[in-house]
């Protein structure tokens, strides 16, 4: 399904910005989209009727928050300079960040 693997790919894109927010210490990206998980692609299409019919769809919607919890800490981390702690939180495989974010692609796929 073309929109689960676009949100797939912008939230891959999401791990991509932090990683340049705690290299730079600099904003890169929207703080409402990070923040606020009926923001993004994917929150709106969980919203949608679409989304809405989806069996397993409190799951991803429990996941996809924490995800955006977790980007979020993450991202308030690097704008304040604490790199270290921000590069642990978005460890691979380690982190919970990384835990949440291979959880929800895996729900998605399930999907498609």
């Amino acid at each position: 399904m073309e929109k689960i693997d676009q949100a797939i790919f912008k939230h891959s894109r999401l791990k991509f910005h932090l990683k340049n927010a705690i290299e730079t210490a600099e904003d890169n990206v929207d703080h409402e989209e990070i923040k606020n998980h009926r923001v993004c692609q994917l929150g709106k299409w969980l919203d949608s009727t679409e989304g809405k019919a989806l069996p397993n769809r409190s799951e991803i919607i429990e996941l996809h928050k924490n995800f955006h919890e977790e980007a979020s800490q993450i991202l308030d981390l690097a704008l304040q300079g604490r790199k270290d702690e921000a590069i642990m939180h978005i460890q691979p495989l380690t982190s919970k960040f990384s835990q949440l974010s291979s959880q929800l692609v895996n729900k998605l796929a399930e999907i498609g």
